[in-house]
This record gives structure tokens, sequence and C-alpha cells, in this order.
């Protein structure tokens, strides 16, 4: 009785688990035909079964932070890099030159405390320049300095000089090679504004380090071709106040801004360029524009375009060829005889103290009987009384004219 016992709990047993068997069967099978998935295992595939694939890749789930691990975070926003001392100081001194420029339409005290503020900081701008040369070329060459050029490049001088600070009479120190070729690169493909400013700068600095400006010099014969005329005029100068060379490739340009002169520094540019020619045709020209200046601007006080006349007979006087004295003479002559004005007749008489004895005499017996002035005439006497006692030089002879 009790075998069979056993056996019918054994076959129970067997039943039970062939059902069981038969039911997983059925459910993977109906799944696969309703298109279902089969539910996952709750247990974790371990790395080795997902071939090589991360638990997150394998089960599309990203994988979360573990406890206590920190967030990374994204990067704060940094300040912008600060401004180097000598940019912003630059940056200041053009705010200054902006002033400047507004100085006709700011009471005087204004327009001058300006000026005084320009002045105060000058030497110390200039050595942090010079210490660091390839900030300031990068700000001289911006855009929006082309209009203030002219006062920027004003600094690289030693000191200021009187309002509106400008380079004349200014010494320069040897400019670093930066800026030269900064110099050189915006005289060759710069704008119209920065070449003006370089040749003002280069035409108007005494005492200039001649390595510096000299190549400046050379780049002004190509410059006379420019396609802007104010970049010829400029280039002009700059070759007759700096060359050594004469100027005779240049009479061409030089007739063709005397036939219209845009103001009368360019009209005594062109006469002082004339003058440094030797072929006849720039001599005669000369002539003609120098007599033409005596006979039209005789009236006033002595007018800048006279002076420059004056200065130019003068000059050539001390150097002419013997058969160009008579020429220069006649000059002379003719400014005597078209004066107006005291100090005008003065200073032709005196340059003539330069003219041979006999011509000379000769003028001066016109000069004392009709001379403008008492004083005048007694001045002519005495240059004549000195003559007459055998002395002819003439240091002596301008010493007894201009006595007072």
């Amino acid at each position: 009785m009790k075998n069979v016992s056993v056996a019918s709990t054994m076959a129970l047993l067997i039943l039970f688990l062939v059902l069981g068997a038969a039911a997983g069967l059925w459910w993977t099978w109906g799944s696969e035909a309703l298109g279902q998935t089969p539910r996952r295992s709750r247990t974790p595939a371990r790395p080795a079964e997902i071939a090589g694939k991360s638990e997150g890749e394998a089960t599309g789930v990203s994988e979360l932070p573990q406890k206590g691990a920190s967030t990374p975070r994204r990067p704060l926003p940094t300040d912008p890099p600060e401004k180097p001392p000598l940019l912003a100081r630059l940056e200041r001194f053009r705010d200054l030159l902006r002033e400047r420029q507004l100085g006709e339409k700011l009471p005087k005290s204004d327009h001058d405390r300006v000026l005084e503020r320009i002045s105060a900081g000058w030497r110390d701008l200039h050595d942090a320049i010079f210490a660091e040369p390839e900030i300031y070329v990068r700000f001289l060459r911006a855009p929006e300095n082309e209009s203030l050029c002219e006062g920027l490049l004003g600094v690289l001088s030693m000191a200021p000089v009187p309002a509106p600070y400008q380079l004349s009479t200014v010494g320069m120190n040897p400019l670093p090679k930066s800026i030269l070729g900064s110099l050189y690169e915006m005289l060759d493909s710069g704008e119209a504004g920065q070449k003006l400013a370089i040749l003002k700068m280069t035409k108007d600095t005494f005492h200039m380090d001649v390595n510096s400006y000299m190549p400046i010099v050379d780049r002004c014969r190509a410059l006379l071709s420019d396609g802007d005329p104010r970049v010829q005029i400029a280039a002009l100068g700059v070759l007759e106040a700096k060359s050594r060379e004469k100027m005779d490739g240049t009479f061409d340009l030089v007739k063709q801004l005397s036939r219209n002169p845009a103001d009368v520094d360019t009209e005594i540019l062109c006469l002082r360029s004339a003058a440094r020619m030797d072929r006849p045709e720039a001599q005669e020209f000369l002539q003609k524009g120098l007599a033409e200046i005596i006979e039209r601007r005789a009236v006033g006080e002595r007018p800048p375009i006279l002076s420059g006349a004056m200065m130019i007979v003068s000059e050539k006087l001390c150097k002419a060829r013997p058969e160009e004295v008579g020429a220069y003479a006649d000059l002379i002559e003719s400014g005597m005889r078209h004066s107006q004005s005291l100090k005008v007749y003065e200073g032709w008489v005196g340059i003539s103290l330069g003219l041979p004895q006999a011509r000379l005499t000769a003028l001066l017996h016109e000069a004392q009987a009709h001379a403008p002035s008492v004083e005048l005439r007694d001045a002519a006497q005495r240059v004549l009384a000195q003559l007459q006692s055998g002395e002819s030089r003439e240091e002596m002879l301008k010493k007894a004219y201009f006595r007072k």
C-alpha cells in the first residue's frame, strides 16, 4: 500500500513537470505567431554576453550616473581678455585728437585744455610705442583711424610742438623696423589719407634719421603718378625738400599742376621745383612764373606767395652763373618798381646787395631817388658810401643797409 502511494506521488510530479514544459512552449510559439516579443528576463545580462556592447547600448537605456558621482557641468563664460595697456592709451589719445579736430568750435579755454592733455602724457606714450611697436602699427593702420593718421604719427616725435602739434622743428629717433615697414607699405598700397600723413611727416620733420626718411623719399617718385592730385603734390614737396638730386624728371608734372594750382603753396612749390632743374625750358618757366607773381602780388604788406618768390630769387642769385645774373637783376628791379609796401621794397633792395657791383650801383642810385620812404633812401645812400670807399663784401653792405 505504501509503494502504491509513492508511485502515485511520483506520477503526479512528472505530470506537473510535463504540463509546465508544454505550457512554456505554447506561450513562446503563441507570442511569436502574434508578433509579440517575449518578456525579457529581469536578470541583467553579463558583459561577456553582449558581444562587446555596453549595457546602455545593448538595452537602449542611457547609463545613469551612480549615486554619489559628480554631475559634469558646462564651463562658465569667461571674461574677455584684458586689453593691452598701450592699446588703451592709444584709444584715449585718439579721443583727444578727435576733440582737437573740433577745436574751432570749442571755446578757447576748452581748446587749450585739450592741447594740454595731449601734451601731458606725450613722452610716456612715445616711449611705450617704441617698446611695443607692433601694437602701435595695428592701431595706426586700422581703417577707422585713417582720418587721424597725421596726429597718430605725430607722437613718434620726441616731444610735441605748439598747436596744431605737427612734427615741424621736432627731432625724431630712429624708428623701429616694424613701424618703418608699415609706413612703406602704406605708401605703396594705403589709403590717400595715410599717404598724405606720412608724406607731411617726412617733409616737416627736422633731424629725422636719414635711414628712416630716404626710403620714403625714394618712393615719392612713384607717387608722382598717383591717381590723387593731393598725393602728387605732397610727393613733389618731399622731393623738393629732402632729395639731393636734380628735379628735371618732374617738369611735366610741375607744368600740369601750375596750370590750375590748388593753392598758393602749390604755386610756389612748382616754382621751387623748377629752380632745381637744369633744362632751359624749366629756367624759362621759372623766370616767367616769378615775373607774374612780382607784378600781380605787389599790393599788401608781404603776402606769402611774394615772400616765396623773393626767397627763390635770393637763392638762385647766390648760385647763378654769370650769364644768368642779368635775368635775376631784372626781376629785382621789377620788384622794386612794383612794390607798394615798405617791407617788400626793403626786401628787394636787400637781395640786390648780392649783385655784381656795377648793376648794384645802378639799382642803389634808383633807390636813392625813388624809395618810398626817407629811411630807405638813407639806407641806399649808406651802401653807396661803402662801395665808394672800396668795401664790396656782401655781409658788410647788408650791415650798413639794415642798420637802424
